[in-house]
């Protein structure tokens, strides 16, 4: 199933922009986006759903390949059969590794599935416009400090060190008074 990518551009209002495979919404108005080859998102996005196919079908690959040792353990199991009527413990065990092998074939074919179809959903983007992020970018920076509150706050970080400096020094003595 084929991937299609959009070109996002930026709203100068600083709306959110949600968009998927299939529709773009933008502050409750919705159009419906046709399938097209226009630009992917980005290069890293293109590499992540290639590798992410890659993996699919390297799992596919080892599911088949799981599917057809079990079937072959089958066939050795039920060649067995009359052994195992006749009271065979070998054919028996034989039996008994093919069906734990096609249930952990079973098993992995499932988890296949299950990442496929995780894999097809339709993926969901959440764009934030630069004009939306001001207020955060300005709460992250704080306000401005004057020079004269700057040097006060390095004074204090300094006098904090000397002190913290002071104790050390005083503790290492105190324990090499006490070892002497």
């Amino acid at each position: 199933m084929p991937q299609h990518f959009f070109s996002f551009f930026p709203e100068p209002q600083g709306h959110f922009l949600f968009a998927s495979r299939d529709r773009i919404s933008m502050g409750g108005r919705y159009a419906t986006a046709a399938p097209s080859s226009a630009t992917p998102v980005s290069a890293a996005a293109a590499a992540a759903a290639a590798a992410a196919t890659a993996a699919t079908a390297a799992t596919a690959a080892v599911v088949v390949a799981a599917g057809v040792a079990a079937a072959a353990e089958v066939a050795a199991a039920g060649g067995g059969a009359a052994a195992i009527a006749a009271g065979g413990k070998a054919a028996k065990a034989a039996r008994e590794a093919a069906t734990a092998r096609i249930a952990a074939a079973a098993a992995a074919a499932a988890a296949a599935a299950a990442a496929q179809r995780e894999h097809s959903k339709p993926k969901f983007f959440l764009i934030q416009t630069v004009d939306s992020l001001q207020p955060q970018i300005a709460q992250q920076e704080g306000p401005p400090v004057e020079d004269g509150q700057q040097q006060q706050q390095q004074q204090q970080q300094q006098q904090q060190q000397q002190q913290q400096q002071q104790q050390q020094q005083q503790q290492q003595q105190y324990l090499g008074e006490k070892k002497g």
